[in-house]
């Protein structure tokens, strides 16, 4: 028998975003950075929660937000600087699903799709993919 885990269904996830939206509207990314495959820590202007933990695994995927993080300095990478200092004007959850939207100025989104194997963080501009946290779209 195969066990599922319960942590990224929709209404987790809805729970979550309830509890960060009013902390994280109007904050700024300040850094985005990969420490190992297929996981980014978001790093927002933010006194409470100030980091997202996010992870694309196929088999553990997960969406947490952090009071710290220690970056490594070696092996580390940036990512999505594109959304850098720049305010989040909206967090939503799309109903009924497990993707989650980041909106921005200048018609930004970071979109994180949590699919399994086909689990990804898009960058969006006017609705068009400009980047992507795993390399394949799907």
């Amino acid at each position: 028998m195969k066990i599922r885990s319960q942590h990224l269904n929709f209404y987790t996830l809805k729970a979550i975003i309830k509890e960060i939206k009013p902390l994280w509207l109007g904050k700024e990314i300040i850094s985005a950075f990969s420490n190992g495959v297929d996981e980014i820590v978001f790093e927002f202007n933010s006194e409470k929660f100030p980091f997202l933990r996010v992870s694309n695994l196929p088999k553990f995927s997960y969406f947490l937000p952090l009071d710290d993080f220690k970056k490594r300095t070696r092996n580390s990478t940036e990512l999505f600087e594109e959304v850098y200092n720049k305010p989040v004007e909206d967090i939503f959850i799309i109903n009924q699903e497990r993707i989650i939207v980041f909106n921005f100025p200048d018609a930004l989104s970071l979109i994180f799709k949590f699919f399994g194997v086909h689990s990804n963080i898009i960058l969006q501009n006017e609705g068009k993919t400009i980047a992507l946290f795993r390399n394949k779209l799907t």
